[in-house]
Order: structure tokens, then C-alpha cells, then sequence
């Protein structure tokens, strides 16, 4: 079994970063996944059997103002999945990727303090337990997705069906996110200030 679930942001706008600082992102979320499924595919294809399971993300599907790097790689790594699963397809060897919405990470909480998508803010903000689950998910079935939560899943598999109408309703989902957002940082902010006291 193989497991991709590095991941990296630095959110702001297009034009204003560093070449490197694209790159890496790209290298991290892209790159290196498929050069590492790329190693494990003959031996798995070998033997009969593999799980190939990478972390892609809601953002993914649908494309995150602020994070167009994070969402290029991400709905890249889709997909180069799903292309795999179909050339791997009767071997033995299954791919999953998991696309949970907003996870409180590291990661998101830098997002959150540093400019990052509010759309990761529209609803439940998941714990990684609750990714862990997806991932057993993922393991015991043969979906090539699978969606934390589902019901975010039909709304941005709809919305990329037309990109520029989703392009036109993205700032409606924001001004519910900022709600979200503001209850996400109260809540860090309470937690990290009783660990410091």
C-alpha cells in the first residue's frame, strides 16, 4: 500500500510569488505522487494486489481563489488518478483518492491566519480522525473517490461542470464561509491560548 497525503499552501495571488514557492507546491501535490505510484505500480502490477491512495481535496474539484497553485496540483493529482485506475484496471491494484472539505491542520489553521480560501470555511471544518475514517473507507471499498463529506461532493462535481458559473457564485459561499471562518479562529485562538497558560 502506498499512501500520498503530503500536502502544501501558500495562499495569496497569482503574480506575486516566488517561481520556487510554485514549484513546490506543485512538486509536493503533484509531482512527487506520481513519480511515487510511478515506482510502486510494477510491483504491485507483479504481484496481482496494491492499494495506491492519495489526499486530493475538495479543492481539487472546484478552484480556490487565493490557492490557484493548490488547486492546479490538486485537480491534477484527480486526474492522474483517475487515468491510473483505468490503466490498472483488472490487475488487482485499486486507486482511491480521498477529498475531504476543510481539515483542522496545521495547514488550515495557517490558511486561516494567513489569507487562505474562505470556501474551506462553508461548512464543517473535519478533524483528521474523521480523514482517517475516509481512508478506512477508502481501504475496505472500491470507489475511486471518496468524499468528506459527500454532500460538499455534489455540490463542487455540479459547480465544475461550468467553471466561470461557479467562478460567479464563489463569493456568495464566501460571505457564508466568514461565519465559519470566524468560528474556526475563536476556536484555535481559545485553545492555543489554554495550552499557553
Amino acid at each position: 500500500m502506498l499512501v500520498c497525503n503530503a500536502g502544501l499552501i501558500v495562499p495569496g495571488s497569482v503574480g506575486t510569488f516566488d517561481p520556487d514557492v510554485l514549484s513546490t507546491q506543485v512538486d509536493v501535490m503533484l509531482s512527487c505522487p506520481i513519480q511515487l505510484m510511478n515506482a510502486a505500480v510494477p510491483g504491485m502490477r507483479a504481484r496481482g494486489r496494491g492499494r495506491l491512495l492519495a489526499t486530493v481535496s475538495m479543492g481539487g474539484i472546484i478552484s480556490l481563489p487565493g490557492s490557484a497553485t493548490y488547486s492546479a496540483a490538486k485537480s491534477g493529482l484527480r486526474a492522474f488518478l483517475t487515468a491510473l485506475s483505468a490503466e490498472l484496471a483488472g490487475s488487482g491494484v485499486r486507486v482511491s483518492g480521498v477529498y475531504p472539505s476543510g481539515v483542522d491542520t496545521p495547514m488550515l489553521r495557517f490558511e486561516a491566519r494567513h489569507g487562505g480560501s474562505m470556501l474551506n470555511f462553508v461548512g464543517k471544518v473535519f478533524t483528521v480522525p474523521e480523514v482517517v475514517a475516509a481512508y478506512e473507507k477508502a481501504l475496505t471499498g472500491k470507489r475511486l473517490e471518496v468524499y468528506l463529506p459527500y454532500s460538499d461532493s455534489i455540490t463542487t462535481r455540479l459547480a465544475n461542470f461550468v467553471p466561470g458559473t461557479a467562478n460567479r457564485v464563489i463569493p456568495l459561499f464566501e460571505r457564508f464561509a466568514r461565519r465559519g471562518h470566524a468560528r474556526f479562529l475563536a476556536r484555535i485562538d481559545a485553545e492555543e491560548a489554554q495550552t499557553t497558560a
